[in-house]
């Protein structure tokens, strides 16, 4: 592939949203190298092209071509980095200790090979930093994840997160955002960027490759936070929406937690006989996949609330 093609690529589709290459590269690169790139003189670093095409809502793993050998080893660090930091939080203290301990020395090696203007990798740092300390709480984990998606959203907003177009790195640094004021108990704040970000992936990034998986995602964490709010009906129509794309784009991880929520607030609202045969769909999915632990934990769950003994 021409690099002026890609380049011709990006401006077309830059036009198409009224954004300027300063809009475009801003907290990414300089709108000199947008230009740059745009015409095919410049070829910008992988992080940086998977950034831009993100915010423009164009698939980048078509792209991979492009891809340099260090630039490769880093990709594949960042993936056993963020595979490690989606264990984190289910883990308990001593895989913990593991985890973290793993993961710093992962991000010290990532630290000695990115360049010093490569904020795309240094967020991601940043974040994962911010994943792993559970000891200083979470107003201090807070403050760090709005330096991290500052870092290349500068003008970054709660309140109007549409505003600006994002990378999946910076969607990622907004989710963890809405985890801690959930965690906080501030759950209205969790739920209103929740839903931003639920308007914001549908509108914008159905054209991704993991748009079904950070659709359900989303949609399970806004359906356990209005559920926790006791907006029961409300929390049932989030998770019947990512229980459908679930489905249709294959992203059955997500499908016993959102199918669990459902389960929840139809007992909540009085409707034992839903309930419960939404319960039994939640037993039988983690039966399917041998996940004893969240299987007995359902168990228990039904046997609690709707005096109904699970399967053998």
């Amino acid at each position: 592939m021409r690099e002026s093609f890609l380049g011709e690529i990006i401006r077309q589709r830059r036009v198409e949203l009224h954004m300027t290459q300063k809009q475009l590269g801003e907290g990414i690169c300089e709108q000199v190298t947008i230009s740059r790139f745009e015409r095919g003189t410049q070829m910008p670093s992988r992080s940086k092209i998977k950034a831009i095409l993100q915010r423009l809502g164009l698939p980048d793993e078509r792209f991979y071509g492009l891809i340099s050998r260090n630039e490769e080893h880093i990709k594949r660090l960042q993936n056993e980095i963020q595979a490690d930091m989606e264990r984190f939080d289910a883990a308990d203290s001593q895989e913990r200790a593991s985890i973290r301990a793993r993961v710093l020395e992962r991000v010290a090696k990532l630290e000695g090979m990115i360049e010093s203007d490569d904020r795309v990798s240094r967020q991601f740092i940043m974040r994962a930093r911010a994943c792993l300390d559970d000891t200083s709480g979470y107003e201090v984990r807070l403050k760090r994840l709005m330096e991290a998606i500052r870092l290349t959203v500068p003008r970054f907003n709660l309140d109007n997160i549409d505003r600006h177009r994002y990378s999946g790195e910076e969607l990622a640094a907004i989710k963890q955002i809405a985890e801690c004021y959930s965690k906080m108990g501030r759950r209205s704040i969790a739920i209103d960027i929740y839903a931003q970000l639920l308007r914001y992936i549908e509108n914008y990034y159905k054209s991704m490759r993991d748009y079904g998986g950070k659709f359900c995602m989303v949609s399970h964490c806004l359906s356990a936070d209005l559920a926790g709010e006791a907006r029961y009906e409300e929390a049932i129509a989030v998770a019947d929406r990512g229980w459908r794309v679930c489905v249709e784009y294959g992203h059955y991880q997500y499908l016993a937690s959102l199918i669990a929520v459902m389960a929840e607030c139809w007992y909540k609202l009085g409707d034992r006989e839903k309930s419960a045969g939404l319960y039994l769909q939640v037993y039988y999915i983690y039966k399917a996949a041998s996940d004893d632990r969240h299987r007995e934990l359902i168990g228990e769950e039904m046997k609690e609330r709707l005096d109904l003994e699970p399967p053998g």
